[in-house]
């Protein structure tokens, strides 16, 4: 998610 290792613009990443 936008949280996540590589936020918005890359794959959902685990929530921050």
């Amino acid at each position: 998610g936008p949280q996540g290792p590589q936020g918005a613009e890359g794959p959902a990443g685990p929530a921050g």
